[in-house]
Formats: C-alpha cells, structure tokens, sequence
C-alpha cells in the first residue's frame, strides 16, 4: 500500500471515529436525540472537507449514504431543495454565459485599458465595484458569483492565468480571493448588502429596540467598510502576491484585442440584455418580492433558450455540478441541524455556564464576535447563522449591558466577514473556490488573515468612529 493510500485511509479513519464517537456518546441534557445524530454527521461532514481524502462530491456522497442508513435519506437531502443552493449554481452558469458568447472578454479588454497597468489596481477596481453593487444587489452570490468574479476572471484569462493550465497564480488566484473576501466586507457596509441584514435589523428591532433603518445602518457601516476594501486587497497582494504585477503594455493589449473581437455578435447583445434584466430585479427584489434565485434561474433559461449559451456548455461546467453535489449536502445538515433546536440548545447552555455581566462593554463585544467567528465554521450558510445566532449575542449581550447600537452592527458585521474563515461559510464560497484558482488550506488562512484585519478594523477604528457620531 503506497503512502497516499495510506494517508486518505487515515484521513477517513478520523471523520468515521469522530462521527461514531459523537453518535454513540450520551445525548447531553436538553438536547434531542435527532439533534445529536444530525451534529454527528454535521462534524462528519466538515471533517471531510478539512480533511479531503476524495474530492468534496465524494466525501459528501459518502456521509449521505451511510448517515442515510441511520437516519433516513429523506431529511439528508433537503439541502438540495434549497433556493440558496440552486443559486449558487445559476451563479456558475452567468460565468459560463460570459465566456461563451464572448462578452466577458470585451468587457475584460475595456478593464485591462483602464486599470490594467497593475494587478494591484485590477484588485481596487473589483473592491469599489463589488462596494458600489453592494447597494442595489442584496444577494451575496448574485453580486460576486454573477456579476464581478466572472468579469474579472476573464480579465485573469485574457492575461494569461487560469485554473485550466494551472497558472491561477499569475493573477486568476489573487483577483478570486479579493473578491471573496471584499464581497463579505461590503455585505455588512449597507442594509441591502445583503440578503439577511433585513432579519438582522428585524432582531435589533425586537431584542435590542433600536431602529435599524438603511441611512443608520449606512452612517455605521460605510467608514469600517471602507478602510477595509482599503486594506484587504493590499494586505492579500502582500500575502499572496501574484506573479504579474505590471503590465506595461496594458493599453496596447485592450486595444489590439477589441479589435480581434470586432463589432458586437447578436449573441453579445442578447446576453447584455438579459444581464441588465436580472441586475435590475436583483437589485429590485424588495420591491418586486421576486426571488433572486427565481432570477437567476430564468437568466440561465433564457440564455440557453436564445442561443447565448448551449446545454453542452451547461454540462461541461465540471465546477457547476462539483459545488451542486457537496454544497447541497453541507446545507441540508446544516438546516436539519439548526431545524432540530440544536444552536437554540447551545445557546441556551452558554447563557447558564457564564455571567456574562461581570465583562466590561468592549470586552463582552469583543467576546461576542469572537465566540461567534468560532462556532461560524458549523455554519454553511450566513441565513442560518442570522436566524440560529444573531437573537442569541443580542440577548446575551443586552444581559451584559452593552450598548445597543454598537453591539447591534458589531453582530451584523460578524455575520458578513465571518464566512471568510472557510470556502462554505456563504453562499458566494462554493461559487468562488469552485473556480480552482486556489487550495482549500491557503483559502482558510487567507480567510483567517483577513477575518482578523475586520475584527481590529471594526473595533480600532469603528468603535470610536460609533461615539463620535453619536450611536453610543
């Protein structure tokens, strides 16, 4: 037996030992004993994917089909009914859309014309795009997923760096990462960043009796928000440099290459339309009630029907369906999970194990976000985490005496950059590291890194920032 053999063996002998421990351990008081067997193969599952002994697919299928013997297939497999999973795939698809018909490629000229001279520049053009979308797309995947990665990875691509011939490093990695991570940071600048926020705001309202309205929450979150799509690009090109960093002749390649292009095909112009349609109910979903997922399935039919695309290109798209299998499968235990009372549980057992009253403000906040960030990696889904943990630091920090305001967009804010700490955190994730461009263990430190930069941002600079203005 060879030596990789061995160490996928060992890897899959640690996520079966820790999912038999926990199943045959007592059910600890409270809790229910289908709580216990979804954490179970909830910790199963994420081991797996930390692990990686198999591909994500392959490991997800593995802990569905045993824990589907145990508990029953049927629960399992609700993550694949999800309007959150279905659009993380659509988002693959707008990619696809682009680079089919050409028009990702033209736009991806134009950008290299004006920002092109350095990949640092490239990477401050994705963050105030992706900060100006930020307040009319209220979907996180929609707005990185389908509309700014796909745009600036075909500027990677017309520069010569893509996951297919293995240069991601040239520039396609560097330009990914920003865009994950500044779609996470610009999630939590405005109201409509994103989708939960709503909720958010709803919980403040009802826990912490503060008014969480769009012209409050952007006088909080514009000037953390801002210094961190400030920092995050440069911090991420110091780490993770990529190897072109200037490109001189940058005018003469948007120019020769809008010329090789030509006019506009039928194909392009059909496509710029339906993608200005689904921006604009995107971006009008709270006035329409559409939903973004509704959206982003009907732009796929319709590029498919027009011709921007074809069913081939749809099947050929090896990330699509990789991110479809395991995604749909983390979400699904993820939502059985927190369906069973399981985080109301822990939550219930923090507030009885600790006297949170004994810590000074700033110290209970501080508390409170980090406690958060850690259980963040159990969530696969930034709705889940709102709904399962956002009442829970709100009460415990009301208990605490903290001031509301503060404590109101310091949660709110958690919930956004905390999904950098891992590539299933949102839904944007999956879409993003399905690309290729970058492994899983430099994914997680990167995350980490910058996860700690918006936790010294939002208290060195957005506390004091809070009192002058007034909200404490």
């Amino acid at each position: 037996m060879d030596k990789e053999i061995r160490g996928k063996l060992l890897k899959v002998a640690v996520i079966a030992a820790a999912g038999i421990v926990i199943w045959f351990a007592p059910c600890p008081e409270g809790l229910s004993a289908e709580a216990w067997m979804y954490f179970s193969a909830y910790i199963a599952a994420i081991l797996g994917i930390m692990l990686h002994p198999f591909p994500s697919p392959v490991v997800m299928l593995g802990i569905l089909g045993v824990y589907g013997l145990l508990i029953g297939p049927k629960t399992l497999l609700t993550g694949y009914a999800s309007t959150t999973t279905w659009q993380v795939f659509a988002a693959f698809m707008i990619s696809v859309a682009f680079a089919a018909t050409g028009l990702g490629k033209r736009i991806a000229y134009h950008l290299i014309g004006i920002f092109g001279k350095t990949s640092l520049g490239l990477g401050y053009s994705l963050a105030f795009t992706d900060l100006t979308l930020g307040l009319a797309i209220p979907s996180t995947t929609a707005r990185a997923g389908g509309v700014v990665f796909p745009i600036f990875n075909n500027v990677a691509k017309t520069l010569g760096s893509g996951a297919e011939d293995g240069t991601s490093r040239k520039l396609a990695a560097y330009l990914c990462i920003v865009s994950y991570h500044i779609n996470l940071v610009t999630a939590s600048v405005w109201l409509t960043g994103m989708a939960p926020n709503v909720q958010i705001a709803a919980f403040a309202k009802d826990i912490l009796n503060v008014d969480m309205d769009w012209m409050t929450w952007a006088k909080m979150g514009i000037v953390p928000g801002v210094c961190l799509v400030l920092i995050i690009p440069f911090v991420l090109y110091k780490l993770f440099t990529p190897e072109i960093r200037r490109v001189e002749n940058y005018k003469e390649i948007s120019r020769e290459g809008l010329k090789d292009l030509g006019r506009m095909t039928v194909r392009e112009k059909f496509l710029t339309a339906f993608f200005v349609g689904a921006v604009l109910l995107w971006a009008t979903t709270g006035i329409t009630g559409f939903n973004a997922t509704a959206v982003a399935i009907l732009f796929l039919a319709m590029c498919l029907i027009f011709g921007c695309m074809t069913w081939n290109d749809v099947r050929q798209s090896k990330g699509a369906w990789d991110t479809l299998i395991w995604y749909g499968a983390i979400i699904g235990l993820s939502s059985q999970l927190s369906g069973a009372g399981f985080f109301q549980w822990f939550a219930a057992l923090l507030q009885e194990k600790f006297n949170f009253a004994m810590f000074g403000s700033v110290t209970l906040m501080f508390i409170l976000v980090v406690g958060g960030l850690v259980v963040r990696y159990l969530f696969a889904s930034s709705s889940v985490f709102t709904t399962s943990m956002m009442p829970v630091m709100y009460t415990i920090g009301l208990v605490g005496g903290v001031p509301v305001m503060p404590l109101a967009m310091l949660c709110a804010a958690c919930n956004g950059f905390g999904a950098m700490l891992t590539n299933y955190g949102g839904a944007c994730g999956p879409v993003l590291f399905g690309y290729g461009h970058i492994e899983m263990k430099k994914w997680w430190f990167l995350g980490t890194v910058s996860t700690v930069c918006c936790v010294a941002v939002y208290f060195l600079i957005g506390l004091p920032y809070w009192k002058l203005i007034g909200m404490w």
